[in-house]
């Protein structure tokens, strides 16, 4: 959504045509050896490729290093340590 505020939401497709190529090449190698169990990890494999590449043209596109995308930092430790609170405690 980042992308498209900033006018490129071009870049999603650079990242999902690749995507796409690999998740129906992998499912014919995949289904035929392990039938539904490798269409679920040839889909899988590519979402995590395409993630990975995403990630990677975002990084580009806004000049923010991989770290710093990639980094967690204190705040999101305490928006998730607030997340799994037991209210009432």
């Amino acid at each position: 959504m980042d992308l498209a505020g900033r006018g490129r939401p071009i870049i999603s497709i650079y990242a999902l045509i690749p995507v796409t190529v690999i998740n129906i090449l992998s499912n014919f190698f995949f289904i035929d050896i392990f039938g539904i169990i490798g269409a679920a990890w040839s889909t899988s494999i590519s979402l995590a490729l395409g993630a990975v590449i995403f990630i990677f043209l975002y990084s580009k596109e806004v000049k923010i290093s991989l770290w710093n995308i990639i980094k967690p930092l204190k705040s999101d430790w305490e928006f998730i340590s607030h997340i799994f609170k037991i209210k009432g405690r």
